[in-house]
């Protein structure tokens, strides 16, 4: 799977169709409850998928569970996803998945059922590049939405031979079936199926070749103790099919269909009493039709239905039962649009017990891409369904609707198909019969990502609703009141005393409960009875107050009664922080007055709340404000002028004063400085590999600017070099320099003994590989490399800020008659044959070869690393390090060897220098 960076926005859609009336039964008194719901969701985040499509939508009492897949955004390949909402159709997860690493890399998901433990079983294809086609794949899934294990049907090297899973059957916790087609196998489409543990072991495979030239499987059921599996087969016409398979895999027996013409089986369910009811399609075209055939595993047929509409598509998807009837959801396809149909039939008869029900969510389509295979739709436990589909309101996209025959403008219409019999005949067959064996570990890439959801339209199943008004206040002059509780919402109404009626007089005070009922539940009310008189004056007096803010609160209760303030407020309770003039209208059932109350304040003294203030060094600042009246403003030095001069950085403590009190107010005047030098000096590290977070904050520098432009105060350095940082604040720039460089402690540069031919200088390599150490030689010189011209001991001191070592190395002039010649430069991949290689020659004053009876050479690079070890005099050094060509630049060789008898003269020669290493062709 591959993550594309592109923000894509996808939709497909999730419909919910729940109510009273179209799948619960209409209630006694035939109230309308609706339950109405259409929420759209699109992807958020940058994992994209364009082009998505569900075909299958599988739940429980907990939520459900939508599988399907889609093309990954600006990519060529596509991924399935699963997504999980919980029961009311909130958001709770989404996965993307699929096999990363090659393009075409599609996956097909073509169901998605939920497991006991609430995760969810997933079956499709996955494209395998090595044959060039499909394998069919089961994945697994836990209930918090992580892919536990992916299993693979396996490949027989076939190429352009795909293997599918339509369907899957969860029978218990350990406990899982597939079914599709496969043709990698043999070469033929066949059915083929397999029995899995919860952790994907295969337990049994079948091959099952009814003879025809194609076999298509899309239905599977556990009936009695055994299997069944439905589909269609296909020679030169289509016949229906349901195989018999024992518990081990084997199959007991086959019934396809023998009459012409085009009869197909799809998802099969069985009821408890053991009748197989498959649900599938009749005819092609305009003239398909949904067939629903009910059956033994005896093969006895009961009956068979064709429901459909004149030149309409219509076919069977998917069936759940409902008491003594089949909810069945099946295409509805006109010459302009594709929709979903819904209808229920009788178990007995077939027999259409209710109108069908167009599901369209008010778009042109509403459809599984799926004709056979999608599970559209299931029950919630709640009652109703959850439908599945994919329209195109504003090309294509996702929401869900949850509505009822009360809204039928919401997402459904009704359609009149007609429901006939259908006569056609079918018998045992012959059939071959193989394992395809073991399905394999397949891994998955995997991405989260989240959705954003809408609400577009909503109304949730209503409760009854308050009706009555309490309390009720008998007054002197009146001897009872009363109360009408009735409402639509209510079937049915009961006070805690006994009586049922929704209206009720009261002669007496006390406390009443009334219960009202429907369909979707009860709600309390409690109506209290009391006694009280009219209103009398409540406790408000003209107050001054020498606060701010200040906090006055008054309670104003009086029996029974009602209250309104200025403001609006209702409560008998009110708190007061601002002055102004105040009213109070106090009411009963027995009367009402008006009040009023005015409250005054002086405000306190307020502090200006003068912000420190700062200033460069030679200038002064004018501290101002708006000075509010009736109030002094006195400065530390006694004057009580506005604004005030500063020169000079001081702690000021303003007072402010009124006749409520007193004020202060602090702040600080400084002097500020141009920025001062930094404390980076020049730094030697002793590794090539550092990183130096260096921090350059100065107090008040607004502006910070590094040699390469950057700016900031802080720079992580990774290597040497000279940098350069310029500081900016309101009072000055300067800029600072200071350079890194890199250094490791000294090695050993010389040998313990070295031989040079007497007669010509030879020179001491003690000079170290970074520049920059310093050295002292007993001879007095200074520098890394000495040139000598005698034997004798000679001693380097070598130090620099990494460490510093002594060496010692004994020199001997001998007389030789064989010299070493070392190209001084090689150009690995450059013109072959030229320059190419390289290794040590041997010749004596006549330029003839010396013979050579054994030694070594190596090469190092410039940071001592060995790199061309001890390998034999004859052998040549092309460049390469590794398997790869070192990189240009200056390399040391070192040289032993010892010349055999025919050598005159010293025949030991330890040597060591340096070449180049250019690139090709220079």
């Amino acid at each position: 799977m591959q993550l594309n960076s592109n923000r894509i926005i996808f939709k497909t859609v999730l419909i919910f169709l729940v109510g009273f009336g179209l799948f619960g039964g209409v209630k006694s008194q035939g109230i309308c409850y609706p339950f109405i719901k259409r929420q759209y969701f699109t992807n958020t985040d940058k994992v994209g998928l364009s082009n998505m499509s569900t075909t299958s939508v599988s739940g429980d009492i907990k939520g459900f569970w939508v599988a399907g897949h889609g093309s990954v955004s600006g990519s060529n390949h596509q991924d399935g996803f699963l997504m999980r909402f919980n029961d009311t159709g909130k958001f709770v997860s989404s996965l993307r998945y699929g096999v990363k690493g090659f393009a075409n890399a599609n996956e097909a998901i073509n169901d998605v059922v939920v497991t006991p433990s609430g995760g969810a079983v997933v079956v499709g294809s996955s494209a395998v590049s090595a044959i060039n086609t499909s394998l069919g794949v089961v994945s697994y899934f836990s209930a918090n939405g992580k892919l536990k294990w992916t299993k693979q049907t396996p490949s027989s090297s076939r190429t352009g031979q795909s293997d599918i899973l339509m369907r899957a059957l969860v029978y218990d916790a350990n406990t899982i079936v597939v079914v599709g087609e496969g043709r990698q196998q043999t070469g033929k489409s066949n059915i083929i199926a397999a029995l899995l543990d919860s952790t994907g072991v295969t337990k049994w495979s079948l091959n099952l070749d009814l003879n025809n030239t194609e076999h298509h499987a899309y239905g599977i059921a556990r009936v009695g103790n055994e299997w069944v599996i439905t589909g269609w087969c296909r020679t030169l016409q289509t016949y229906p099919f349901a195989a018999f398979i024992r518990n081990d895999g084997t199959v007991r027996k086959v019934w396809k269909g023998t009459s012409n013409g085009i009869n197909q089986f799809g998802h099969v369910v069985v009821a408890p009493g053991g009748t197989i009811y498959a649900i599938g399609t009749t005819g092609a075209g305009l003239t398909a039709n949904v067939v629903v055939c009910a059956f033994t595993a005896n093969g006895n047929r009961k009956w068979s239905r064709s429901i459909g509409t004149n030149n309409v598509a219509e076919g069977g998807q998917h069936a759940y039962f409902e008491g003594s009837s089949l909810w069945v959801g099946s295409t509805y396809q006109t010459f302009t649009n594709t929709r979903m149909l819904l209808f229920q039939i009788d178990t007995a008869t077939g027999a259409t017990i209710q109108n069908q029900k167009i599901l369209s969510n008010g778009n042109v389509n509403f459809s599984t891409v799926a004709t056979f295979s999608s599970r559209n739709f299931f029950a919630r436990s709640k009652g109703g369904v959850v439908a599945l589909g994919v329209d195109n309101a504003a090309g294509v996209h996702n929401n869900f609707m949850i509505n009822s025959p009360c809204n039928s403008t919401c997402g459904t219409s009704t359609s009149t198909a007609t429901n006939s019999a259908l006569t056609w005949t079918w018998d045992s067959t012959k059939y071959t019969l193989r394992s395809f064996g073991d399905v394999a570990s397949l891994t998955f890439d995997t991405a989260s990502y989240s959705i954003s959801q809408a609400v577009n339209c909503t109304q949730a199943c209503p409760l009854p609703i308050k009706t009555i008004t309490s309390p009720l206040v008998l007054c002197p002059s009146t001897s009872s009141v009363s109360t009408d509780a009735t409402q639509v919402l209510a079937e049915s109404y009961a006070w805690k005393d006994g009586s049922t009626s929704p209206q009720r007089s009261f002669t007496a005070a006390g406390t009443f409960y009334l219960t009202s009922k429907n369909a979707c539940g009860s709600r309390e009310d409690t109506l209290i009875v009391g006694s009280a008189s009219a209103p009398t004056k409540p406790n408000l007096k003209d107050t001054l107050f020498c606060k701010s803010p200040f906090s006055y609160s008054i309670d104003v209760s009086q029996p029974f009664a009602k209250y309104v303030w200025d403001n609006g407020s209702t409560l008998s309770k009110r708190t007061f922080t601002k002055p102004g003039v105040f009213w109070l209208d106090t009411r009963n059932a027995c009367g009402s007055r008006v009040d009023s109350v005015r409250f005054k304040i002086l405000l306190p003294p307020v502090s200006p709340k003068l912000l420190d203030t700062v200033f460069c060094i030679g200038k002064s600042v004018n501290v101002t404000f708006p000075k509010v009246s009736q109030s002094l403003y006195t400065w530390p030095d006694g004057d009580t002028m506005v604004p005030k001069s500063f020169n000079g950085t001081a702690n000021i403590v303003l007072t402010v004063s009124n006749l409520c009190g007193v004020a202060y107010d602090t702040f600080d005047v400084k002097v500020k400085l141009p920025p001062t030098k930094s404390r980076v000096k020049d730094t030697t590290f002793c590794n090539s590999i550092f990183g130096w977070d260096l921090d350059m904050t100065q107090p008040n520098v607004t502006a910070y600017l590094w040699d390469d432009l950057t700016v900031g105060p802080k720079r992580l350095i990774t290597g040497s070099g000279k940098f350069y940082l310029t500081l900016t604040n309101a009072c000055g720039v300067r800029t600072d320099t200071f350079k890194i460089m890199i250094d490791t402690v000294p090695e050993r540069r010389l040998a313990t003994d070295e031989y040079f031919c007497g007669g010509t200088p030879y020179i001491l390599k003690g000079r170290q590989f970074s520049g920059y150490s310093k050295y002292q030689w007993n001879t007095g010189a200074k520098t890394g490399d000495l040139s000598v011209s005698q034997s004798g001991t000679y001693i380097l001191h070598t130090e620099n800020a990494c460490g510093k070592r002594d060496d010692t190395v004994q020199v001997y002039a001998l007389r030789c008659d064989c010299k070493m010649w070392m190209p001084t430069a090689l150009t690995p991949f450059g013109s072959q044959g030229l320059n190419d290689e390289v290794r040590p020659m041997f010749v004596d004053d006549w330029g003839k070869p010396c013979a050579v009876k054994s030694g070594y050479w190596s090469v190092y690079n410039r940071w001592g690393e060995c790199i061309f070890d001890k390998r034999p005099i004859a052998e040549s050094w092309n460049g390469i390090y590794m398997d790869q060509p070192v990189q240009s630049g200056i390399y040391v060789y070192i040289v032993h060897v010892i010349f055999d008898e025919t050598v005159s003269g010293f025949r030991n020669m330890d040597k060591q220098g340096t070449f180049l290493v250019l690139e090709g062709n220079k």
